[in-house]
C-alpha cells in the first residue's frame, strides 16, 4: 500500500475523501477494499493512517447521523401513538386507547420488569446462550482486529 506522498489534503479535500469513505461504509465496503479505492482508483495516493482517520470521521459521522435519525423517528413514533390514543379516546374506544398507551410504554421500556421464574434449567440455558453470544462478539473481535492489522 502507497505510504503517500507526506502531503496533506485541504480541509475541503479531506472533507470530501471522507464523505466518500462515509458513503463506501453505508455501502458495507470494508477496510481493505477502501484502502484499494481510496489509493487505487481514486488516487488519493495517502498513507494508511490518513485512511484510518478518514473511516474514523466518517463513522463518528455514521453514529452522529444515526442518532439524530432514531430521534426523528422516535419523535413520529410517539407523535402516532398519541394521536392512536386521543382518537381512540375521542370515539370512547376504552381498548384501543390502552393499546396505544401500552405501545408507548413498551417504546420507552416503562413497563416493571417480568418476573422471570428461575430454575436451573433456566439458568444453563442462559449460560449457554451467552456463551454463544461471547463466542459470537469474540470471533467477530478477531475479524476486526486482522481487517485493522491489514490482513
Amino acid at each position: 500500500m502507497s505510504q503517500g506522498s507526506g502531503k496533506h489534503g485541504s480541509r475541503s479535500e479531506v472533507e470530501r475523501r471522507v464523505t466518500e469513505v462515509y458513503k463506501w461504509i453505508n455501502a458495507g465496503i470494508g477496510y481493505q477494499e477502501i484502502l484499494r479505492l481510496g489509493n487505487g482508483k481514486r488516487g488519493w495516493d495517502v498513507s494508511t493512517r490518513s485512511i484510518d482517520s478518514y473511516i474514523a470521521k466518517a463513522r463518528k459521522r455514521l453514529e452522529r447521523d444515526s442518532r439524530a435519525i432514531r430521534e426523528v423517528e422516535l419523535g413520529k413514533a410517539v407523535n402516532r401513538l398519541d394521536t392512536q390514543y386521543f382518537k381512540a379516546d375521542s370515539r370512547g374506544d376504552h381498548r384501543g386507547a390502552v393499546i396505544a398507551e401500552r405501545a408507548h410504554i413498551d417504546l420507552f421500556g416503562l413497563a416493571a420488569p417480568q418476573r422471570l421464574e428461575v430454575t436451573l434449567e433456566t439458568i444453563d440455558a442462559e449460560i449457554a446462550r451467552r456463551e454463544i453470544e461471547l463466542s459470537r462478539k469474540e470471533a467477530a473481535q478477531s475479524v476486526r482486529a486482522k481487517d485493522a492489522a491489514g490482513g
